[in-house]
């Protein structure tokens, strides 16, 4: 079987623009599918044999916004095609495939080597996985481990630009709290024009919202303060648990790949230096960074706190225990 990519209109039975219940219906023949909803957005999981199919709604959750594939992984051999004018996008070598689409007048983007991407086009590619793969003398893998088909404006902006900006700007406004408080965080959100959850403690808010992220304040003894963003959530499937839960921790690394720039390039970096990770550290992430940041604590990493419970991105400045 073949999926045909038709840049930037659609992705086989799936169009830009369907509706929610246009595209369940266009994929039906596939198999089973999970739908969720992040405030407004929506996205539709699927499989087509053993490639992924993630469909977004995006922004107003109303319409088809990209349609993203997933190579099967290490050691697996796709049962279906996925083809770009001819070449099968996961078994062709991706220079091969970058030099294919120049010579059909498209510019391709490798500022950011792992996630190339050609804009007006407009399609996105990762080339990035925490898998055994073949990869170039640059260390990258030989082939692309995704692709996205969207609307041709859709790169005009990174689509994570807008969540992570708020989540940065948060960060440098609880920076300058000597000490981070629980009071203190509370105003900042309320500052920053983040949305309250209705979950107070002590009497401060401790739950917060804006740009589909989540923000939580937790006090601990000793003074101790976190503040966490939840940048990026995928949920466990109908059973409970996930069917390939490696696959969806792959899918979380990767997010967590691409925030990462987003962090260091922000006003904070002139002040983060690399922390060394604990034990503790490693039980906890899948993946995960640390910082120290003026007395502070930043970490960023992927983490589910137990079987039954989603993968996340998680963000988070703590303010250590006084000694």
């Amino acid at each position: 079987m073949d999926i045909v990519l038709d840049p930037p209109h659609g992705a086989g039975p799936v169009r830009l623009g369907m509706s929610l219940d246009e595209a369940v219906a266009a994929v039906s023949p596939w198999g089973p599918h999970e739908v969720e909803q992040d405030d407004d957005e929506r996205t539709i999981y699927t499989s087509c044999g053993n490639v992924r199919v993630n469909i977004l709604l995006e922004e107003s959750g109303k319409a088809v916004t990209a349609v993203e594939l997933w190579w099967p992984g290490e050691r697996r051999e796709a049962d279906v095609r996925v083809l770009l004018d001819g070449d099968d996008v996961f078994a062709t070598p991706a220079e091969d495939l970058f030099r294919r689409a120049a010579e059909r007048g498209w510019t391709v983007n490798t500022s950011e080597a792992e996630y190339p991407f050609v804009a007006g086009v407009s399609l996105g590619f990762t080339r990035q996985t925490g898998q055994e793969v073949p990869r170039t003398a640059q260390g990258l893998p030989v082939r692309v481990t995704s692709v996205l088909v969207a609307g041709e404006h859709y790169y005009d902006q990174p689509a994570h630009a807008q969540p992570m900006a708020a989540v940065t700007a948060m960060l440098e406004e609880l920076r300058a709290l000597v000490p981070l408080t629980a009071e203190g965080a509370a105003a900042r959100f309320s500052a920053q024009e983040w949305t309250p959850g209705g979950k107070p403690r002590d009497g401060v808010e401790t739950s917060w919202d804006k740009d589909g992220v989540g923000g939580w304040i937790q006090t601990f003894g000793g003074g101790a303060v976190s503040v966490s963003f939840a940048v990026w959530i995928r949920d466990v499937d109908a059973s409970g648990y996930f069917d390939d839960l490696d696959a969806v921790y792959e899918e979380g690394e990767q997010v967590l790949s691409g925030f990462l720039p987003e962090i260091e390039a922000s006003p904070l970096a002139g002040h983060l230096v690399p922390a060394e990770q604990t034990a503790e550290d490693r039980d906890e992430f899948i993946d995960v960074r640390k910082w120290a940041l003026d007395g502070q604590v930043l970490t960023a990493g992927v983490v589910q706190q137990d079987a039954d419970l989603p993968v996340m991105v998680v963000v988070a400045l703590e303010q250590p225990a006084s000694v």
